[in-house]
C-alpha cells in the first residue's frame, strides 16, 4: 500500500509541475496598447485570451469617451457616456457577448477602439480593465492606459503658479517697502548750519 500512497503523490505532483509548466507565470489576459501617439482622442488595445475558456465581457474605465468599436457580435453597457446633456464624471463601458461561443477563443486576439469627445482635460494613465470568462472566471488586469480625467492641480495648473509668483511679488514689494522705511527713520538729519 505504502507504493501506490507514495506513487499517487508523485503523480499528483508530477501532474501539477506539467500544468504550472504548461501555463507558466503566462496571465490568463493581457492587454496591450493605449492612447494613439497622432491623434490623442482614439485608443486601441489588444486583447490577447491566454486561458483556456472564451472572454465574454470587457470593461474599460474611461472619461469623456463617446464610442467603443468592439468585434462583431458584441454588445455593450456605458456608464457616463459622453453625450450632449450627459454627466461629465468617469465612467466605464463594457463590452459583452450572449453566447460563449461569440467570444474571444482561447489563444486568440481581438481589437477594441475608444474614441473621447474631448481631448480637453482628458490625460491617458494607467487604469484597468475587467475580464469575465466564459467559466466565471473575473481577472483585473492594471495598468492598462484609458482616458483619465486631468486632476484639479493639473487643470489649474497655470492659475496656481500665477498667483504664487502675485504673492511672492507683493511679499518682496512690503519687505522692499518696510526696509526703505526703516532706513529712512534711522538716518540721522544733517546737522544745522553754523550762522555767521
Amino acid at each position: 500500500m505504502r507504493i501506490n500512497c507514495t506513487a499517487s503523490v508523485w503523480l499528483v505532483i508530477i501532474a501539477s509541475l506539467a500544468t504550472q509548466a504548461a501555463h507558466g507565470d503566462t496571465p490568463l489576459v493581457t492587454i496591450t496598447g493605449g492612447v494613439d501617439a497622432v491623434n490623442s482622442q482614439n485608443y486601441a488595445w489588444k486583447v490577447t485570451n491566454n486561458h483556456d475558456q472564451p472572454i465574454v465581457s470587457i470593461q474599460f474605465d474611461h472619461y469623456r469617451a463617446d464610442t467603443l468599436v468592439c468585434p462583431d457580435g458584441w454588445s455593450q453597457d456605458w456608464k457616463n457616456r459622453s453625450m450632449v446633456g450627459g454627466k461629465n464624471a468617469p465612467g466605464f463601458v463594457r463590452a459583452y457577448v450572449e453566447k460563449p461561443a461569440d467570444g474571444i477563443p482561447a489563444n486568440r486576439s481581438e481589437s477594441f477602439q475608444m474614441r473621447i469627445s474631448l481631448s480637453s482635460n482628458v490625460m491617458a494613465r494607467p487604469g484597468k480593465a475587467i475580464v469575465k470568462f466564459a467559466d466565471g472566471t473575473e481577472v483585473t488586469v492594471d495598468n492598462v492606459e484609458v482616458p483619465s480625467a486631468q486632476s484639479l492641480l493639473e487643470r489649474n495648473a497655470m492659475v496656481i503658479g500665477m498667483a504664487v509668483l502675485f504673492v511672492v511679488a507683493l511679499t518682496w514689494h512690503a519687505s522692499r517697502r518696510k526696509r526703505l522705511q526703516a532706513e529712512s527713520t534711522d538716518t540721522p538729519a544733517p546737522p544745522p548750519a553754523d550762522a555767521e
